[in-house]
């Protein structure tokens, strides 16, 4: 018996586990990531960040990023 993330859970895949819903039993929760401007991430950096919040994109995430003169 276990607790997995409702984003770790796939249906197709996971099809010997049972889902559910246990809304009404967590409270939700903010995950925040910080970055100071100009640092260089690596591809696998913005496909975490893509996964988290899956409206911005590499270039949105670049842009913020860069250093501003």
């Amino acid at each position: 018996m276990g607790i997995v993330a409702a984003m770790a859970y796939d249906a197709k895949r996971d099809s010997e586990l049972v889902a559910l819903d246990t809304q009404h039993l967590f409270e939700a929760s903010t995950t925040r990531v910080g970055l100071r401007k100009g640092t260089f991430l690596r591809s696998y950096a913005y496909r975490l960040i893509e996964m988290f919040a899956p409206q911005l994109n590499e270039a949105a995430i670049a842009s913020q990023l860069r250093e501003v003169a």
